[in-house]
């Protein structure tokens, strides 16, 4: 049996995108410091406080046409939720006139279902009354405030944007997870429901989607950033060939660069020729100056970028191999061992 180190020359790594997991290793970890560092100044300062999840950054190098803006739904490897017996969530159910009478749910129904499947759903909601109760602003602040999760009925999902607003679909997304009610069993719907995160692609190139929290394990985080961005590219129009990068971030922290887009054979925008890697160590040094990053992280981070680059272009993929060439994020066990 070959050595895990071994790299195979079946095929040209230079082809291939290249998500460096070490380098993701190394942005989770400074940002989970980061984070700590936050903790004593956020609980003095009420004003200061955020909220606990990092986000993936997805940057793409073209706006979405207006038919590929939609939220879609991303499984996660580890839930974002303690348990799947969530505070508050909140289901909206489709009463349109209109819609196909054979799934039409009314509030009695869909609270029938929910006691006898035992879901974790604390309101059930009408279409038609989130249109006439939650014009006003603070009406839909209110309701953002009250409820975990929010589910919606998928035939009413590409409404939903236009009517909540930008209470929902702002900087601090909550976006209703889509869940298809015409199944006979809700109970799997609904926990897969909230066992995702939502990638929402709006009118512009960067997006957001929420990939851990604070209080969650490295390793449970890394494993989720891999899974969220082999799902990312899948969906996104001209999947690896339209992103441009992907970054880590919590609401008000640095965002830690991940994935540079390869355009021309060169690092950079429209053929411009930047320095990546040197960038990434200078935010590693400026984070090691100040107690964010160990002394050792930056040593031999050069020749454990370039080996990590190399495994991960010919290792054993984590996802399938699909038909566009096959997924690009492959197995790195050395790298999973350290955030153990």
């Amino acid at each position: 049996m070959a050595p895990a180190d071994s790299i195979s020359t079946s095929k040209p790594i230079s082809k291939k995108p290249v998500l460096n997991l070490i380098t993701v290793q190394k942005a989770i970890k400074a940002l989970l410091r980061w984070k700590e560092l936050q903790k004593p100044q956020s609980l003095t300062d009420p004003q200061n406080q955020s909220d606990d999840f990092m986000y993936l950054l997805v940057t793409l190098k073209k706006i979405p046409r207006k038919d590929n803006r939609t939220a879609f739904k991303i499984p996660l490897v580890h839930p974002l939720q303690d348990s799947l017996l969530f505070k508050d969530v909140c289901l909206i159910i489709d009463d349109r006139p209109k819609s196909n009478p054979k799934f039409k749910v009314n509030v009695e129904v869909a609270n029938k279902m929910i006691k006898n499947e035992d879901l974790p759903v604390t309101k059930v909601l009408k279409f038609s009354t989130l249109k006439s109760e939650y014009k006003a602003f603070e009406a839909k602040k209110k309701l953002y405030e009250e409820f975990d999760v929010f589910l919606v009925d998928r035939r009413v999902e590409k409404f939903l944007p236009g009517v909540l607003g930008k209470v929902f679909y702002g900087s601090k997304k909550k976006v209703p997870m889509a869940v298809n009610l015409g199944k006979c069993s809700w109970k799997e719907e609904i926990e897969r429901g909230c066992r995702s995160v939502m990638l929402s692609l709006s009118g512009g190139t960067c997006s957001l989607v929420k990939v851990g929290k604070s209080s969650m394990e490295r390793n449970e985080i890394f494993e989720n950033v891999v899974k969220v961005i082999e799902e990312v590219v899948e969906v996104v129009p001209r999947k690896w060939a339209g992103v441009r990068s992907f970054h880590l971030k919590f609401t008000e922290s640095l965002a830690m660069p991940i994935y540079p887009a390869l355009v021309d054979g060169k690092l950079g925008v429209e053929g411009k020729k930047e320095n990546v890697e040197g960038k990434v160590l200078e935010k590693v040094r400026s984070l090691k100056s100040v107690g964010l990053v160990d002394n050792d992280d930056e040593g031999g981070s050069r020749d454990g970028e370039e080996r990590g680059s190399k495994e991960l272009g010919s290792g054993k993929n984590v996802g399938k191999k699909r038909k566009d060439g096959g997924s690009i994020i492959s197995g790195n066990k050395r790298v999973k061992n350290d955030l153990l």
